[in-house]
C-alpha cells in the first residue's frame, strides 16, 4: 500500500483528521515565523550596519586680499552626504538636520562688546569659542539607497547679510579679527554636525496609534560630528 493509500485510509477516523489539520498548522505558523524573523532581522541589520560619510567644504567670496568679509559677501557652506545600505532592505534618505560653528577667536581673545554667544570647547589644546553660523533642517525629495547600494546628496546654503544680518556681522567680524592676527580670515577652524533621517521603505507605514516601537522600526537616525548645541 502507498502513502497515499494510507493517508486516505487514516483520514477516515476524526480524530486522526484532527492530527493532520493540527500537524499542518504548526508546519504553517513555523514557516510564518522563520519569514517573520528573518525580516526582522534585515530591520535590524539596516538599523545597524547603514553608515553615513559626509564632506563639507566652507567657502568665502566678497573678500578683502587678506580674506576678511565684506558686507557685500558671502559665506558658503557645501554638504556632500554619501550613505551606504549594506542591507537588503529598501531604504530612502528624506531629511536632514545641520550646525555649523566657526571658532570665535575675538571671544577667545576677550574682546569686549561682541555682543553675541558662543559654544565653549575643552580639549587639551586649551577652552575655545565656536560661534554657530548655520543652523537648519529641510526635507529633501527621496534620495533611494537600493539594498547593497548608496545614494548620494550634495546641498549648498549660504549666508549673506540680507539672509541673516547678526549671523553675517558675527562671522565678518571673527574673519577681519583673524585677517589682522593671522593673515589670513578664512583660515578658521570649524566644526560640522548633521542629522539624517532614512526611512525604510518596503515597511507598512504604521498608523497614527501604532505602537511607538513599530514606528521607530521605518526610520534611521543618522548622525555625524559634535553637536555643540
Amino acid at each position: 500500500m502507498g502513502w497515499a493509500a494510507r493517508l486516505a485510509t487514516r483520514w477516515k477516523y476524526p480524530e486522526q483528521r484532527v492530527w493532520f489539520l493540527v500537524a499542518g498548522w504548526v508546519v504553517v505558523l513555523t514557516v510564518l515565523v522563520a519569514v517573520s524573523s528573518a525580516s526582522y532581522s534585515s530591520v535590524i541589520l539596516a538599523h545597524t550596519s547603514v553608515e553615513l560619510a559626509p564632506s563639507r567644504t566652507v567657502s568665502f567670496t566678497g573678500t578683502t586680499a587678506t580674506g576678511a568679509l565684506l558686507a557685500t559677501g558671502a559665506v558658503n557652506l557645501t554638504m556632500t552626504l554619501t550613505v551606504t545600505n549594506p542591507s537588503s532592505r529598501s531604504l530612502a534618505l528624506t531629511s536632514i538636520a545641520y550646525k555649523s560653528w566657526i571658532e570665535d577667536l575675538p571671544m577667545e581673545r576677550g574682546l569686549p562688546n561682541l555682543g553675541r554667544t558662543d559654544q565653549v570647547l575643552d580639549n587639551e589644546t586649551g577652552t575655545h569659542y565656536f560661534f554657530k553660523a548655520f543652523l537648519g533642517s529641510v526635507s529633501v525629495l527621496p534620495v533611494p539607497l537600493p539594498p547593497k547600494g548608496a545614494g548620494t546628496l550634495t546641498l549648498s546654503f549660504v549666508l549673506t547679510r540680507s539672509s541673516d544680518v547678526a549671523r553675517f556681522g558675527a562671522v565678518q567680524n571673527i574673519t577681519e579679527y583673524a585677517a589682522q592676527v593671522r593673515g589670513n580670515g578664512k583660515v578658521m577652524p570649524w566644526i560640522h554636525w548633521v542629522q539624517l533621517v532614512v526611512e525604510v521603505r518596503d515597511l507598512p507605514t504604521p498608523g497614527p496609534d501604532a505602537n511607538p516601537f513599530l514606528s521607530s522600526l521605518t526610520r534611521i537616525v543618522l548622525e555625524e560630528g559634535p553637536n555643540l548645541g
